[in-house]
């Protein structure tokens, strides 16, 4: 295959995705902050 070899192929179908933060800045400021955000910004807005 093109650039990427059939072992990496088969590495980025076994990948997944996980975006979850722990970190103090997530919980409490940025939660807060889209919390808020959510209240003044109507979701039917794109």
């Amino acid at each position: 295959m093109g650039y990427i070899g059939a072992h990496c192929v088969a590495a980025l179908h076994r990948y997944k995705y996980s975006g979850v933060d722990h970190s103090y800045v997530a919980k409490y400021v940025l939660q807060p902050f889209w919390s808020r955000f959510l209240h003044f910004f109507p979701l039917w807005m794109p």
